[in-house]
């Protein structure tokens, strides 16, 4: 069993609500705690201290996932709480309660009911599908095949079927933990043994693999002269088909200790430790796009000692334990060791055998990360480290946010400050109740109602039940029925973004598709983008342009738009190669290195052709490429799969060029330079790191020579030359200078020929320092940097990495809008910088912050230091420090770069600070070789230093989690993985679209969000504050102004469509002026549209306007002449109630026309339809139903002309203050948006 370091130190048993609620599966009773290290036994008996006190074994985390915000059983009560978070929602629901009290109730309980029902279901509706998509993307991946080792084997460190296994209904809370995979036998130390002999696999139902197992055929395993064994995926029976060996299972029924089967193509599906490929050397590639969006293969090893075992059978006799360190968020590390046991050697009955059982070190390249995919290696079998949430990728992964946007927020604020409105309304009803209680022979003596609650009723007890019945009556100051026209509005936007053939991308046939439709005005409101590089900004294709050797330049730079002069170029250096010599691995149709001169160079047979043999023999030779010929027809045809796609384009130059990489037999290059076939022996390569700077290969010429061959960045390669290069330093120092100023990403290229003797003494060194289980990496940086001295400088090149269309234009308009772009990146601080010259987000006249330490003082120091030099002399640019304003001293702007070991240490609580200062000052910010988590963290410390909101865009895996942590995740669905889609709000095809989503969409839908809410709290005062002005006219008894079906129908009929309108309709330049001047956009940076102050404003134009209509259709109809045909007085209370409902409504949506920005057919059919619903509806209601009191009062008033005169004189009243100001604004004090409306 896989063991704990602490044995003592146990995970506390969760709780059935933690399973219920947490995305992430926790652990039960007896798991292992993320903190600790694990021991996994391959084929070996569990030691004592693997078991508990009770005799059970640690419990690992499943390998099922969730990224799903809800399950069964907690999709209603989560999705309850998280709506029931709104405040309305409360305040509702407490007065739904409220309304069951006889005493105090003032309509049907039912209706508002139903009214709260159909609200919560309808979002329950709405977040239910969102999130299916989600739960549909996990059952996908928990159901995936994966092969496991069978027949027999038994899995030591997983528990049986019957451990922890719940009961009943809480099964559907866990996977299941049966044997559906491997089988598990740590039930005892004793009987571990025996498990392993007596599981009969015959009798499983599940399918298995049926091939011939007979080890003596020749196909089975064939030994070669020199000893090495044929290791093809048919010979080795490790195809996994046709085997009973090899067991199908699912991906969630993985357990750490599993033996997995990989083959080419296949995803992984856990964090699995390489045991034996179908290579010889044990080596095997790897894809990596789902992880971090890139297409280039890696290389990754199997250990040493595990070479060997090449056959199922191997895999289920060879015993090792494996130490491995505690699940963590690093990508790109990992520490452990592997030791075989003496057993396991000893049966070694097939293949060479390891020389001892000696502990080896394991590293991230012995590991093989959940997500990416196996390229170029026929198959892969390894054991499982880390499952589940335990990988590194879903560790990376946060979790499932539930977003709510800004303006959602906020108003919960103006909910409160309407709470606070209505308390006051309903305290001085109260109070002015119990006052006027008892009196008779008032002024409001027309219009008294009293309770009838009893004959011995008090002042006092009048006064608390008006209270009440108050709270019911003012209920509409917060209308229930706005939050469901937010959601049919924002599902209106969200379709309208879809729709938008705009951001349509045909490649991949995606629109951009709006996955959580909540957050469309967030759109409107961004100050910061995060942004991934490597296929967010660019398309991850690299251009060799140019190259400098010896001091002189070759290669001409032609543009996209000229094909002819490109095509031309191309065919001339054809011509003059084949003067020379015949190159059949050309490929003349792609080549991006056109140069003629290059071959009268190479035929001048001097210093400078030799030069040029020696810069591309680096290409070559110097890389951790593997060829292909895809067409068997076409041996010449070669394709490079590389680490980095930079890699690519070099060794695809140099065989354009005449210096073609063939194949790699093991150790041998095979080679073609210039017409000649020759074969090269691989040493030792040293790889690239980001700390190193440089990648080197020592090699081994025919001629027996060694030689070692280095290229990497300049500032490294510069300080490893030897003496006396002085002039050849300085030259190509001014040719990648230039290179830069390009936007192009240089290189250096440099070689030294070693002595025998001496490289004997270093390869020793660099073995023992290989074998170091201390601080590994230092020891192989001191012993590495050791021979990377005394280099002879040939060069350096100059590679274009392709951008996406239209990246430039589209960061130059967001930053006129406002917005500012920080990249985040797993590139090395070279390449992100030559990026950010060329896609504008830097430029020669910034100056450029560079931050680049490897402890936590120098960070502190190096940001001080800049704080003190730009901090008086550059203003803070973000809306909390005023957007910025004019610099005074230095006038250049001022550009951010820090790489990842610096930001580790400057994301700590004591030094965050500095490092945001120092970021609010620079108009854009790069961060380099980040993690995922890092770039979560980085998104949430400006999130919540500067409280401004933030979006994230990214493409990879390892872009979920910042996009999870922004206020509004975009994933760009482009040809890479789709993990950062299913986790987006967003998803768009190019980053170009980005543009119109945030500048014409967004802006659109924070505008016509943020009218239609002001215009709804603005009718619902009007509305209810003319009840409470009528409180006065009726003894402060908490009579209806209206009848209550006015009171039912104001918001569902009346009143709804103008506000919807806004909405939905509602622009105030079309799409094209908002691409054309971006500038725009700030105010929804700056809040100008949605604050508190605009929203008081609204409310104090609601109060006047009701004051307004309450007083003038009181006294008109209490001093009127006025009578029915009757003779009688209409100054009656169904008549003054009818009238006034007739002016709210007319002047509500009047109003609500007004602050209509674009005027269509739209708004006038939707002021028609809500005024002739009121009359339909009171001539209706009068003639079906004969209540005392609206039966007959329009029919009465229509029939007075004081009705009409008073209808004309309420509206002018009413809207002609507003209209003034609005006129008064606009010419005196016009807003941008008011100045481009007029040109």
């Amino acid at each position: 069993m896989a063991r704990t370091r602490s044995s003592s130190s146990r995970a506390a048993p969760s709780s059935w609500l933690t399973r219920l609620f947490s995305r992430r599966s926790s652990k039960a009773d007896g798991d292992v705690a993320l903190g600790d290290e694990r021991t996994i036994y391959v084929n070996a008996p569990l030691p004592a201290g693997a078991f508990d006190e009770r005799g059970r074994p640690a419990q690992y985390t499943p390998n099922q996932i969730r990224t799903a915000k809800y399950t069964v059983l907690s999709f209603v009560p989560k999705n309850l709480f998280e709506q029931f978070r709104r405040v309305a929602n409360v305040y509702f629901l407490f007065l739904l309660i409220l309304q069951f009290v006889p005493s105090i109730t003032t309509g049907s309980p039912g209706l508002s009911a139903f009214a709260l029902f159909v609200i919560v279901l309808l979002t329950m509706i709405k977040d239910g599908y969102e999130d299916s998509k989600r739960s549909a993307s996990d059952k996908e991946a928990n159901r995936a095949p994966a092969v496991v080792l069978g027949r027999g084997w038994v899995n030591t460190n997983k528990p049986p079927a019957h451990f922890f296994r719940p009961r009943g209904i809480m099964r559907l809370l866990w996977s299941d933990s049966g044997a559906e995979g491997s089988v598990g036998g740590a039930t005892t130390t004793a009987a571990a043994h025996t498990a392993t002999t007596t599981v009969d696999f015959g009798k499983d139902t599940r399918s298995t693999f049926d091939f011939d197992q007979d080890n003596s055929s020749g196909s089975a395993k064939q030994k070669h002269a020199d000893g090495h064994i044929s290791r093809g995926s048919a010979a080795m029976n490790m195809d996994g088909s046709g085997s009973d060996y090899w067991l199908a299972t699912e991906w969630r029924h993985l357990h750490v200790g599993d033996i997995i089967l990989l083959r080419e193509g296949e995803p992984v599906p856990v964090d699995l430790l390489i045991l034996s490929t179908s290579e010889e050397d044990g080596t095997c590639f790897i894809e990596t796009k789902n992880l971090d969006g890139e297409t280039n293969l890696k290389n990754k090893q199997c250990p040493l000692n595990t070479t060997h075992v090449a056959s199922p059978q191997q895999l289920a006799n060879f015993q090792c334990i494996i130490e491995a360190e505690p699940p963590s968020t690093h990508l790109y590390s990992f520490k452990g060791t592997i030791q075989p046991l003496a057993s396991s050697l000893s049966s070694n009955n097939y293949g060479s055998k390891p020389e001892g059982s000696q502990k080896d070190p394991l590293s991230i390249d012995n590991l093989l990360l959940r997500g990416s995919v196996l390229r170029n290696t026929q198959w892969v079998a390894g054991v499982a480290i880390f499952t589940g949430d335990d990988t590194k990728i879903m560790m990376n992964a946060g979790e499932t946010p539930s977003k709510r946007s800004r303006i959602e927020r906020m108003m919960n604020y103006q909910v409160i400050s309407q709470f606070c409105l209505l308390f006051v309304l309903c305290f001085a009803s109260a109070v002015c109740g119990g006052i006027y209680y008892g009196k008779v022979n008032s002024f409001q003596d027309l219009f008294v109602v009293r309770y009838q609650t009893g004959s011995n009723q008090s002042a006092p007890m009048f006064g608390f039940l008006t209270f009440w019945t108050s709270l019911i009556l003012y209920q509409t100051v917060v209308p229930i029925s706005l939050y469901v026209t937010i959601e049919l509005v924002k599902s209106f936007q969200a379709y309208f973004i879809n729709q938008d053939m705009d951001m349509y991308y045909a490649p991949t046939d995606r629109r951009c598709i709006p996955k959580s439709w909540n957050l469309s005005d967030d759109l409107g409101q961004v100050e910061y983008i995060f942004s991934d590089k490597t296929g967010t900004l660019t398309q991850n294709v690299m251009e060799f342009r140019q190259c400098t050797i010896r001091g002189r330049i070759y290669g001409e730079i032609v543009g996209d738009d000229e094909a002819d002069r490109a095509k031309e170029l191309r065919e001339a250096m054809q011509n003059k190669m084949r003067t020379f010599f015949e190159n059949p691995y050309r490929q003349n149709d792609t080549t991006t290195f056109l140069d003629t001169t290059i071959y009268d160079d190479l035929r001048a047979d001097n210093t400078q052709a030799r030069a040029v043999i020696e810069f591309f023999t680096v290409l070559s030779l110097c890389h951790t490429v593997i060829s292909e010929t895809p067409d068997p027809d076409q041996p010449d045809y070669i394709v490079y799969k590389a680490q980095s796609p930079d890699e690519a384009a070099l060794v695809s130059t140099a065989r354009d060029v005449g210096f073609t990489f063939i194949r790699r037999d093991k150790d041998r290059l095979h080679c073609n330079f210039l017409g000649h076939l020759q074969t090269y022996t691989l040493l030792t390569t040293l790889d690239f790191t980001s700390a190193r700077k440089r990648m080197s290969v020592i090699v081994r010429r025919e001629d027996g020579r060694v030689m070692l061959l280095c290229k990497g960045a300049d500032s490294v390669i510069m300080e490893r030359i030897k003496d006396n290069q002085e002039r050849l330093r300085q030259a190509t120092l001014d040719d990648l200078e230039l290179f830069a100023n390009h936007g192009l990403r240089t290189l250096c290229l440099g070689y030294r020929i070693l002595e025998e003797a001496e490289f004997v003494s270093w390869k020793r060194d660099y073995d023992q320092a290989m074998a170091s289980l201390g601080d590994r990496e230092s020891e192989v940086e001191v012993v590495c940097d050791r021979i990377e001295r005394e280099l002879q400088l040939i060069g350096g090149t100059a590679i274009e990495d392709k951008l996406q269309d239209g990246v430039p234009e589209t960061i130059s308009q967001l930053a006129l809008a406002g917005i500012k772009l920080w990249v985040l990146t797993g590139d090395k601080t070279e390449t992100a910088i030559n990026i950010g010259y060329s896609c504008n987000l830097l430029n020669n006249d910034m100056q450029l912050i560079v931050v680049q330490s490897d402890d936590k003082e120098s960070t502190r120091d190096q940001l001080e230091r800049a704080l003190r030099e730009f901090g008086e002399t550059h203003a803070d640019l973000s809306y909390r420090g005023g957007g910025g304003g004019p610099m005074s001293g230095r006038d250049a702007p001022l550009g951010l770069v820090i790489d990842g070991q610096s930001l580790k240490y400057a994301l700590e609580p004591d030094i965050s600070p500095l490092f945001l200062e120092l970021a609010v000052r620079c108009q854009s910010v790069v961060c380099c070789r980040v993690s995922p988590l890092q770039k979560a963290l980085v998104v949430r410390l400006v999130k919540d230093g500067l409280g401004t909101l933030c979006l994230s865009i990214g493409d990879g895996a390892n872009d979920v989690s910042m996009i999870q942590e922004a206020d509004v995740g975009i994933g760009i669905s482009g040809e890479e993985g789709l993990q950062a889609v299913m986790a987006s709000d967003y998803a768009i095809g190019q980053f170009r679209f980005l543009q119109k989503l945030l500048l014409v969409h967004g802006r659109w839908s924070y505008l016509r969000i943020t009218s239609m809410i002001l215009n709804f709290f603005y009718k619902n005062v009007v509305f209810t504050i003319s009840l409470f002005w009528f409180q006065i006219f009726c003894q402060w008894s908490a009579a209806n102004f209206f009848d209550y079906t006015m009171i039912t129908l104001y918001n569902m009929f009346f009143t709804s469509l103008p506000p919807g309108v806004l909405g939905v309709f509602d622009q105030d330049l079309p799409a094209a002026i908002g691409m054309v001047v971006p500038q725009l956009y700030k105010r929804g940076i700056y809040k100008l549209e949605y604050s508190m102050a605009r929203f008081w404003m609204y409310i104090v134009d609601g109060l006047y306007q009701s004051a307004v209509i309450t007083f003038l259709v009181m006294y008109t109809y209490y001093f009127s002449s006025a009578a029915e045909s009757n003779g009688l007085d209409s100054a009656n209370r169904d008549d003054v109630g009818t009238v006034g409902a007739f002016c709210v409504v007319l002047t509500t949506n009047m109003y609500m026309g007004l602050n209509n920005r674009s005027w269509t057919w739209v708004m006038p059919a939707a002021q028609v339809i809500g005024i002739a619903l009121l009359m339909a509806v009171f001539f209706i209601y009068g003639a079906m139903y004969s209540t005392a009191f609206s039966a007959g009062a329009a029919v009465r008033i229509f029939a007075q002309a004081d009705f009409w005169f008073l209808l004309i004189l309420t509206v002018v009243t009413c809207l002609l203050p507003h209209y003034i100001a609005k006129f008064v604004r606009s010419a005196w004090y016009p807003t941008d948006t008011d100045v481009v409306r007029e040109i």
